[in-house]
């Protein structure tokens, strides 16, 4: 599944994976693309929260990736 959270202003793009995982994890890859990876019981609610949470993080490491990119 794909959707969207506003974080910082900004609509930013996920990736939603479930797995039997017991903990959600939130990966910002190096293309600066987000991808969460939740529990099969976990409600979407519950994801957008933390990502919402997260989202300095996020937010922070996406700009990172995106000073290591070729010019």
């Amino acid at each position: 599944m794909n959707g969207t959270v506003e974080l910082g202003g900004e609509q930013v793009a996920f990736t939603l994976l479930r797995s039997s995982r017991r903990t959600l994890a939130i990966t910002v890859n190096p293309d600066s693309s987000l991808t969460v990876t939740a529990p099969h019981e976990a409600t979407d609610e519950a994801i957008l929260d933390r990502l919402r949470k997260r989202s300095p993080w996020i937010l922070r490491t996406r700009r990172h990736f995106d000073g290591l990119r070729p010019r």
